[in-house]
């Protein structure tokens, strides 16, 4: 089997493994590593993930680009964290207790939904519960 690309396709190649059900929240042109369980939104469904980008680069404390293939992404990570129970994710936890990569705004979601949230400290080498 080819080494995953990425955390998403890791924790898929794991879930496969294990017999656990995969869904991956994806939208019509975008490029995906896995296609086990694929599950592309609807323009309707993307627009109920639809957040402002001035919110959310002053809840995170860094700029985003407003490029409509962003825009998409962070829709489809609103229905990856509106989905899940719990929420584990790698990147690197910052000292405003954000994370920083694209895993960032899922992380942050997380906490504003009250979902239990695991963070992977690449920098760290470890596991790290982050208060919701």
């Amino acid at each position: 089997m080819a080494r995953p690309n990425g955390a998403e396709s890791a924790f898929g190649v794991a879930a496969e493994r294990h017999g656990i059900e995969e869904v991956n929240f994806t939208f019509e042109g975008h490029s995906d590593t896995r296609t086990r369980g694929i599950r592309v939104l609807t323009h309707a469904e993307l627009q109920q993930g639809d957040v402002s980008l001035s919110y959310v680069s002053r809840l995170m404390n860094r700029t985003f680009s407003d490029s409509p293939l962003f825009r998409k992404i962070l829709q489809s990570i609103w229905h990856q964290i509106n989905n899940g129970q719990e929420v584990y994710v790698v990147g690197h936890i910052l000292k405003d207790g954000t994370v920083k990569g694209g895993t960032g705004w899922g992380a942050e979601f997380a906490k504003l939904c009250n979902k239990p949230l695991f963070v992977f400290d690449q920098d760290a080498d470890g596991w790290f519960s982050l208060d919701r």
